[in-house]
């Protein structure tokens, strides 16, 4: 049964089954993942996740798993790294591989308060959102809507009067980050 669809008489203490009561929703919860599929016939997820280093997720505690406004919190049982970014792990109560396809599709929110502050000159993606993004001119370019992890490297979605895809280059198409002032400067082209 899914966690989701559990009522509250249902509900487990982390110390039977690694669930948790969930007194509230999550405290500005941070996407670290999504669980993108099923490993063996155990029941196992495989989550894409997107820590640094991947296998950092693992120690996170709860995660969120559902969509924003109907998350529910879970300490998973075990979990081991697959390869590039993906997770193979075991969450409590999920025995079959039936069971675990209906995870498929859910975030992996972990709250931010979980995370170590920053060094100086240090963030996190999930600090860049709703970032100004001005270039070399000062002209303001939108506002950060996401960072995407691709293939080639990681990339800011930035919405203004046109949406912008910039390669995040540190010093070459990033040049400064300053999220206490809430702006991001970049090198890119207004014509590109």
């Amino acid at each position: 049964m899914p966690i989701s669809s559990r009522n509250k008489a249902d509900r487990p203490t982390p110390d039977s089954d690694n669930r948790l009561h969930p007194e509230a929703a999550p405290v500005s919860p941070i996407l670290c993942g999504r669980i993108v599929g099923v490993f063996g016939v155990r029941g196992a997820l495989k989550i894409l996740s997107q820590t640094d280093p991947p296998e950092k997720l693992l120690s996170y505690h709860p995660w969120w798993l559902g969509q924003p406004g109907s998350e529910t919190p879970v300490i998973p049982e075990s979990g081991r790294l697959l390869r590039r970014g993906l997770l193979a792990v075991l969450l409590p109560g999920v025995r079959d591989r039936e069971v675990a396809r209906e995870y498929v599709g859910f975030d992996v929110s972990v709250e931010r308060k979980r995370f170590p502050e920053p060094g100086s000159g240090q963030f996190y993606w999930a600090d860049l959102v709703g970032l100004a993004v001005e270039d070399m001119e000062g002209r303001f370019c939108g506002r950060v809507r996401e960072v995407v992890r691709g293939p080639a490297g990681d990339i800011l979605d930035v919405r203004g009067e046109r949406s912008l895809l910039i390669p995040f280059l540190w010093q070459k198409t990033i040049i400064a980050v300053d999220p206490e002032a809430g702006c991001i400067r970049v090198c890119w082209p207004e014509s590109f």
